[in-house]
């Protein structure tokens, strides 16, 4: 009886060819563990929600300072609420490599680059730039290569 007294090699697929063929160095990453672009991805999400509940929070008493605030607005922050709830959701749920998510999450994101592009037009300020930033951010981390191999797997 014999046993195996190798060592693994941690070293294997640490390089990568790029579009050219040139060799570039890549960080070894554990089996099962997310790529390091849907581990960015799921961070910007994360910081999207806090954001956007943080100036849902702000802005509500603002609008409460100047009498009742409408039943409309109400129903209005509520949605905005469900919505910031379901990126953070996302966020926490990307390292699970499942598919919906990844899809569920560029459909989010794609409805946030839409949104902000079409308040640029509309009335732009310093939150619509900031969150355009943010929905480009991660929709290109999502849109990685490596992110789709990790989804895909």
């Amino acid at each position: 009886m014999t046993t195996d007294t190798r060592t693994p090699n941690t070293h294997a697929n640490t390089h990568a060819a790029d579009s050219r063929g040139t060799a570039t160095r890549t960080a070894p990453r554990l089996p099962g563990s997310p790529p390091r672009s849907v581990q960015l991805a799921a961070t910007w999400m994360g910081v999207q929600c806090c954001i956007g509940i943080l100036a849902l929070a702000f802005l509500l008493p603002m609008a409460g300072a100047y009498g009742p605030i409408p039943g409309a607005m109400l129903v209005w922050a509520g949605a905005t609420f469900a919505f910031y709830v379901l990126i953070g959701v996302l966020a926490a749920k990307l390292s699970t490599g499942r598919r919906w998510v990844r899809r569920t999450a560029l459909t989010v994101e794609i409805l946030m680059l839409g949104s902000g592009a079409l308040s640029l037009f509309t009335g732009p300020n310093i939150g619509t730039v900031v969150a355009l930033g943010i929905s480009t951010i991660i929709t290109c981390y999502l849109f990685t290569r490596e992110t789709a191999e990790y989804f895909a797997s």
